[in-house]
């Protein structure tokens, strides 16, 4: 699935450390393909939101994505890919992004969208780990503490595929850093932003949904987490249970309370602005983006340290009350059986 990789050394501009560049592609063993193939992808499994290349004039000016156009078409492999790991040493100045390894790798027989097609990956090793190595002498085994980068984590990771709309190229990323500073790879370095479809669009209410329920309604109203549970519940079973998505029938279901769907409204516009994310009021529902977010909505209520009730429906059935004699409040559940 390689069929070239070369790799460049990228620092910190901020600190002037420069850059290495390689003169020739990487000589891959089958065992070594396996192993980047694993590098490489592994991340990448599953996911679904894609990204695509913007610029402030055109976006045949995004640079990454001229770099990959031309690769694609047949330019100089190890040309471009010095261009791309300069870029990304000119990209990198804030004081606290790290140096590393910039593996350009050209990949075939990507699947994407039934079909198999070329790609172009980016990949940066940021973060260095201990390990030990085991050297035989004439008559006994020594040990070496030595650093490299763990197969089992890629910092920062882009796949161009060979698979373009009006938009451009569609485009993976990852970022296993965490930090505030990393948009970096993001922003100044690739220069793109989610790809608006079906995916993202359902990912953005449910996000927005949950964030509502969790954050901004306790300060509103006075609300118990069965009630919060009860309503994204009722969230998630609307997607569910729609091929499309309505916001106003949505919100009608969902929360019913005429006060309650006004907050809802004016959280819904600050959250656009702060996110600087889209929120269309119709469109197909993607039953993925829903089966992601299901994972992450919480359903348990967290009573101190001694009790966890997990609810997947039927909050009608827990009541909510408070003891006066023990100045404890409580919850009171009904069942017919148990199992």
């Amino acid at each position: 699935m390689i069929q070239q990789c070369i790799i460049h050394r990228v620092g910190n501009k901020n600190n002037d450390d420069g850059v290495v560049l390689s003169d020739n592609p990487t000589t891959l063993s089958p065992e070594l393909d396996r192993t980047l193939i694993k590098y490489f992808l592994q991340n990448f499994e599953g996911k679904e939101d894609t990204w695509n290349f913007i610029h402030v004039d055109d976006i045949k000016f995004n640079e990454v994505s001229s770099y990959a156009s031309n690769i694609f078409l047949g330019a100089d492999f190890v040309d471009i890919s010095k261009k791309i790991a300069k870029y990304l040493y000119e990209s990198s100045v804030h004081p606290n992004i790290k140096g590393g390894e910039l593996f350009v790798a050209v990949l075939s027989n990507v699947m994407y969208d039934g079909k198999h097609v070329r790609a172009i990956g980016l990949f940066k090793s940021e973060t260095k780990e201990s390990f030990l190595k085991f050297v035989s002498t004439n008559d006994s085994l020594e040990v070496k503490n030595e650093l490299g980068a763990s197969v089992n984590r890629l910092d920062k990771g882009c796949i161009i595929l060979d698979y373009s709309d009006e938009k451009g190229y569609y485009v993976f990323s990852i970022d296993g850093s965490n930090r505030t500073d990393a948009k970096y790879w993001t922003d100044d370095f690739l220069g793109i932003i989610p790809r608006q479809n079906e995916y993202t669009f359902t990912n953005n209410v449910l996000s927005m949904t949950t964030e509502f329920v969790s954050k901004v309604l306790p300060t509103q109203y006075p609300i118990t987490k069965a009630e919060q549970v009860e309503i994204l519940n009722k969230s998630v079973n609307y997607f569910r249970g729609n091929e499309f998505f309505s916001m106003e029938e949505y919100e009608e279901e969902v929360f019913k309370d005429l006060a309650m769907i006004d907050s809802f409204n004016s959280h819904k516009e600050a959250y656009k602005q702060e996110k600087n994310v889209e929120l269309e009021e119709n469109f197909a529902i993607s039953e993925s983006a829903v089966n992601k977010q299901r994972r992450k909505i919480k359903s348990v209520i967290k009573l101190d340290q001694n009790f966890h009730i997990y609810v997947h429906g039927g909050e009608q059935l827990i009541n909510y009350g408070y003891d006066k004699e023990r100045g404890m409040k409580y919850y009171k559940l009904y069942y017919r059986e148990e199992k």
